[in-house]
């Protein structure tokens, strides 16, 4: 069985303004990031990428949550911002 979580990385962690998401394996069709609570914080579609740059992310700090949606399915980290 593939492990998605591990073909996607997210650097650097903890982040603060800027988020770099990869994908080895799978294209990156979209992103959403959603604070601890359960709220939507950012909302990044048509991607068609193997690597994201975010910049300018002006989160709160806190522990979020990253899903990666791939073309060989969906990844879901946390992610930590200063």
């Amino acid at each position: 069985e593939l492990d998605i979580n591990s073909l996607v990385s997210l650097f650097p962690v903890p982040a603060s303004n800027a988020l770099t998401i990869s994908s080895n394996n799978a294209i990156i069709n979209s992103i959403e990031i959603y604070s601890i609570t359960g709220k939507l914080a950012l909302n990044k579609s048509n991607v068609n990428s193997n690597i994201v740059e975010l910049n300018n992310l002006n989160l709160p700090s806190g522990v979020y949550i990253v899903n990666t949606n791939t073309s060989i399915g969906i990844s879901s980290k946390k992610l930590i911002i200063e």
